[in-house]
C-alpha cells in the first residue's frame, strides 16, 4: 500500500471537499479479488481504492469495469489526479 500512497485519483465531494480515499488505476498486477455481492463470484482485480481514516487505512479491490471508468473519466476531464464527484 505504501508504494501507491499519493499516486491515485483523488475525488472532491459536491461541496468541493477532498474525500479521504484515492483510486489506483495504474496497476496491472493482480492485488486480490472483487466479489459480486449478489452472486458471490470472485473476479481478479488490478485496480483498487485506498481508504484513509483515523482508525486506519485499508484497500478495497475494484472491478475492472470500475477501473476502466475512472481511466476514461480521467482522460475526459483532462485532470490526471483530481476529479469532482458528479452532482
Amino acid at each position: 500500500m505504501e508504494k501507491y500512497h499519493g499516486t491515485g485519483i483523488l475525488k472532491l465531494n459536491k461541496k468541493g471537499e477532498l474525500i479521504p480515499s484515492e483510486m489506483i488505476v495504474d496497476n496491472d498486477k493482480k492485488i486480490g479479488y472483487a466479489v459480486d455481492n449478489r452472486t458471490g463470484k470472485k473476479v481478479p482485480a488490478t485496480g483498487f481504492k485506498i481508504h484513509y481514516a483515523a482508525a486506519g487505512t485499508h484497500i478495497v479491490p475494484m472491478y475492472e469495469n470500475q477501473k476502466e471508468y475512472w481511466i476514461r473519466r480521467r482522460k475526459k476531464d483532462g485532470n490526471d489526479w483530481l476529479l469532482r464527484q458528479k452532482g
